[in-house]
């Protein structure tokens, strides 16, 4: 049995969502009694063998502390622990991996590839003119950073038990993404990596949403 934890959207602002001026910042997310052990008692009370965390949803929020930059060369402020703008000075991610595995869960990470919309991007496009306070890239500057995020989710925290890729991949991402993934974490299953790993899983399509359930593919 597994558990996945959709959350990482700071204070949940609906301009995340491309409605309104961006006008979220890093320091809206500021959880002060983050206690991951506590969730891991409530994963085992379950009988939760695993968990999977969202480390980027939609907004473009990263719940890590990425080395990554934006072209211009500053650093991506949209996460915790920035060092040049106010934010969480925790990595999410890092405690949640220890954590889990010090309790002897598996674990892996939610990233969607598709949307950003500090990004200005959705389902994989660009959206338009950027609303004030969105970061506008060509194609090929968002894929490169997409590309620079998973690498870092996928060679900082250990070996990962699952992973999701939200909306899948996209065509010109495909063969990147699976060069990394057969390059850093060759065993892990993910969600929606049809065709990019040995190991993907889709929701069974002919349950309720409330009965959803998952199927495995052993090649």
């Amino acid at each position: 049995m597994a558990t996945f934890v959709e959350d990482g959207d700071p204070a949940c602002n609906p301009t995340n969502w491309n409605v309104g001026v961006h006008s979220s910042h890093a320091s809206l997310f500021d959880p002060t009694r983050l206690n991951i052990s506590n969730w891991v008692e409530n994963y085992r009370a379950v009988g939760a063998k695993h968990a999977v965390l969202t480390a980027k949803h939609g907004c473009g929020f990263l719940l890590w502390n990425t080395s990554t930059t934006l072209p211009n060369g500053t650093e991506y402020p949209f996460a915790v622990a920035r060092s040049s703008y106010p934010s969480f000075q925790r990595d999410v991610i890092a405690e949640f991996s220890s954590t889990l595995g010090a309790a002897g869960l598996g674990y892996g990470y939610y990233y969607s590839t598709g949307n950003n919309y500090f990004l200005n991007r959705d389902g994989f496009k660009r959206i338009g003119n950027p609303l004030p306070g969105q970061v506008d890239l060509t194609d090929e500057q968002y894929n490169i950073l997409v590309f620079e995020h998973v690498k870092e989710l996928w060679t900082r925290f250990g070996s990962l038990f699952e992973i999701w890729f939200d909306h899948g991949v996209s065509a010109d991402q495909d063969q990147q993404l699976a060069a990394l993934l057969k390059q850093y974490q060759p065993q892990v299953v993910g969600f929606n990596g049809q065709g990019i790993m040995t190991s993907p899983i889709k929701f069974v399509p002919n349950k309720p949403a409330a009965r959803c359930a998952f199927l495995l593919h052993s090649s």
